[in-house]
């Protein structure tokens, strides 16, 4: 019975769908979707400054030797502790 009281007030309206909001959003853009609805302001995450090595003119207690060139090419790239070697 309280269904249907309910029904006939109008506090529920049978075959009307709900609309569900995304349960997904990008945080760092502001175009789609209104500022209140998002829980919070979250800035990106800053980029990690280069090493002295990876500066463009590294000094030369930086550099590689040639032993130390060959073995850096034997290992494995997924072994290897910096992707590149310095260069002067």
């Amino acid at each position: 019975m309280k269904i249907v009281r309910a029904i006939r007030q109008g506090h529920i309206v049978p075959g009307r769908t709900q609309i569900q909001k995304p349960q997904y959003y990008n945080l760092w853009d502001d175009n789609d979707q209104p500022r209140e609805e998002h829980p919070m302001h979250i800035p990106a995450p800053k980029v990690k400054l280069p090493d002295h090595d990876e500066s463009y003119n590294p000094p030369a207690e930086y550099l590689l030797t040639e032993k130390e060139k060959e073995e850096w090419e034997k290992t494995d790239p997924e072994d290897r502790e910096k992707n590149y070697t310095p260069k002067k």
